[in-house]
């Protein structure tokens, strides 16, 4: 199954997304900012998906995206 990025800054979502792709046999990352997001791609290179909100704070989506 497909490693996983979720960038949110809403420990809600990215709680409720955990649950439901690691129950469906993925590995799942979170990261709370696009900046965090970075460095989860860094150590995991063998990320697949990228799921990620754009307004967040320290850096947003599109710049994460961008980057």
């Amino acid at each position: 199954m497909p490693k996983i990025l979720v960038v949110d800054d809403s420990e809600t979502l990215r709680t409720q997304l955990l649950k439901e792709l690691e129950g469906a046999g993925h590995q799942v990352i979170t990261a709370e900012n696009g900046q965090e997001g970075l460095q989860m791609v860094e150590k995991n290179p063998d990320i697949q998906l990228i799921l990620c909100d754009v307004n967040m704070p320290v850096m947003d989506g599109l710049t994460m995206c961008e980057r």
